[in-house]
């Protein structure tokens, strides 16, 4: 993959902020199902917090629980045996 200079500095930013543990809010777009939309609103107002404080606890709470167990490193049935090994 080609990285232009600009995104190499902002990658270079993105590092120097970790280190720095310097929080950074980054707005994105997304895409989500009507029906999931409308229940996080809900479950928000209900909570009275921002759509935003809701769906950003939601991710911080995916991010931060362990990973599952469909997320691990399985080698699939088809590779044999042979893996990354080469055996």
């Amino acid at each position: 993959m080609y990285a232009t200079p600009a995104v190499l500095a902002m990658l270079a930013c993105c590092e120097l902020w970790k280190e720095a543990e310097i929080a950074v809010d980054i707005k994105t777009t997304l895409d989500v199902p009507d029906q999931i939309f409308r229940q996080a609103k809900a479950r928000a107002a209900l909570r009275g917090i921002s759509l935003r404080e809701f769906v950003t606890e939601a991710i911080q709470e995916k991010v931060s629980s362990s990973p599952s167990s469909r997320f691990s490193r399985v080698e699939p049935p088809w590779m044999g045996g042979r893996g990354a090994s080469g055996s």
